[in-house]
């Protein structure tokens, strides 16, 4: 059950539900067609079960459909789903995939698969201890987390402020900066 709940949280807010039934024919429509966002976007229908029955199975097909055609999204809803398994969806948990499918989503410019990668790199798991190459992907991320945290994600904030406490991702140690970026999270509730 946390892995559902896990996936739900990365869901979440990228999709409102305002889709509207002919909305979501014209989804599946531009999704048959190869469209990697229509694709995304019937995923996370299939997912949440709007306008359909809940179907797991039918979201990892669109998932793993709007990954293999470059959505930065679903490439990092690909790794989650490996790293952690996914039963209502009858995947199990696969390091090798997860791996391959957390660099597809950060070499696409996913800051959150950057910040996963670093970190892989950073402690030497599923690929060889890299401090550079950590901080390469590091200061990535950071860029990407700037550009969410501009348009008011307090996830983003928050991770910039771990930057800052940490002094990773080109940024120097500074924990007032660290600070401010905590209580500018948590002031704006998201």
């Amino acid at each position: 059950m946390k892995v559902t709940s896990l996936i739900g949280l990365l869901c979440m807010n990228l999709m409102s539900s305002a889709f509207a039934a002919d909305d979501f024919q014209a989804a599946l429509k531009k999704a048959g067609q190869g469209n990697a966002q229509a694709q995304y976007d019937v995923a996370v229908i299939f997912f949440k079960g709007e306008l359909v029955k809940e179907d797991h199975i039918e979201a990892l097909k669109w998932y793993r459909k709007a990954a293999e055609n470059g959505h930065a999204e679903a490439q990092f809803n690909m790794f989650s789903f490996f790293q952690w398994g996914w039963e209502r969806a009858q995947l199990p948990k696969d390091g090798v995939q997860a791996f391959v499918w957390l660099k597809k989503a950060a070499d696409n410019n996913h800051p959150s698969a950057q910040d996963w990668l670093a970190g892989f790199y950073e402690r030497g798991e599923r690929v060889e201890k890299n401090p550079q190459e950590a901080e390469k992907w590091y200061s990535k991320a950071v860029v990407g987390f700037r550009k969410l945290a501009d348009q008011g994600n307090g996830w983003a904030m928050s991770r910039i402020g771990y930057y800052y406490e940490n002094g990773i991702g080109g940024l120097e140690k500074n924990l007032e900066e660290a600070e401010k970026w905590y209580f500018t999270e948590l002031r704006t509730g998201s």
